[in-house]
């Protein structure tokens, strides 16, 4: 597993028995360069995704760039340029972001953007030019239809799935929505409704199924391939109805963390969701500074 620890500005690595290292960057120290493993910087790593290679791409938003770390942990900047934000689509160092902070790869080694602050979602082919799927590059809005039409508020995650379906959590509109191959933007799920209705979603991932997780506020949720949402694990606010309201407790901070059977589960500000091999989600419990894994069989978590 890999991991983005923002405010550490390194990337982590964890192994399957729980073994802890620092692949790229130097703990506390910030900036933008490239180079071997610690000789790295970062500024604000937050997206972090995977390819086939065991490349590991970061959307390094305080840099405003795309940063690419080999299996041997060397690290270069495939697009974008360190501490200079705007918008620019075109080659690689050409192009120009705005504190991306989602990040994805399909199977062909295209990469997906996120561009939060420009409101748009972004791809980085495999020869690495840069363009815009859809929304406009400071216009923000709520919209679907084609990707010219389509506006994003602040959108954080992203997702891609076998088909070349992107799959966006677009936070500032509380919403899930789906950029199919034409090109057209759907929203799957929004903060409409009752039940189901969504907070303030960040990460997202989806399973081979094509149940698409999203974390959401202080909840993790889930999203079936028919638009149902549904808490996997976490409390809900007071004013929202899944769960029977929890006893109040002393010390509120302990609220925020909590290990157990999913509907007992506390996250704070939880940000990344991964899904393992066996079906667990994994998940970086930011509030927490800690990853925590939801167990696909037996209706629990624990930290890891």
């Amino acid at each position: 597993m890999y991991v983005a620890d923002t405010y550490n500005r390194i990337i982590r690595k964890i192994t399957p028995q729980g073994g802890v290292t620092t692949l790229a960057g130097s703990a506390h120290e910030r900036g933008g360069t490239d180079g071997q493993g610690a000789n790295a910087r970062f500024e604000k790593p937050e997206g972090i995704a995977v390819d086939r290679q065991q490349c590991v791409y970061v959307a390094d938003a305080g840099n405003h760039t795309i940063r690419k770390i080999s299996p041997d942990a060397k690290v270069t900047t495939i697009a974008g340029s360190a501490g200079r934000a705007g918008h620019a689509d075109g080659p690689g160092m050409e192009a120009r972001f705005n504190e991306p902070v989602g990040v994805a790869v399909d199977d062909m080694g295209n990469v997906y953007v996120a561009d939060t602050r420009n409101h748009i979602v972004r791809k980085i082919s495999s020869v690495g030019v840069v363009t815009t799927v859809a929304g406009s590059a400071g216009n923000d809005g709520n919209a679907d239809g084609p990707a010219t039409v389509a506006r994003f508020r602040g959108p954080t995650g992203v997702a891609v799935d076998h088909a070349g379906n992107i799959h966006i959590a677009d936070s500032g509109n509380a919403r899930i929505c789906t950029i199919d191959p034409a090109g057209q933007v759907h929203t799957r799920a929004s903060r409409l409704g009752d039940l189901s209705r969504l907070i303030e979603p960040c990460g997202i991932t989806l399973d081979d199924t094509g149940t698409i997780y999203v974390t959401d506020d202080d909840l993790i949720r889930k999203l079936t391939p028919t638009n149902q949402v549904v808490t996997v694990a976490g409390y809900s606010k007071p004013n929202r109805p899944e769960f029977p309201p929890r006893p109040m407790m002393n010390n509120d901070y302990l609220l925020k963390y909590e290990d157990g059977p999913c509907k007992l589960a506390r996250f704070s500000m939880p940000q990344a969701i991964a899904v393992g091999s066996d079906g667990s989600l994994y998940v970086a419990d930011t509030g927490n500074n800690t990853i925590r894994r939801i167990f696909p069989d037996d209706g629990g978590h624990k930290q890891h």
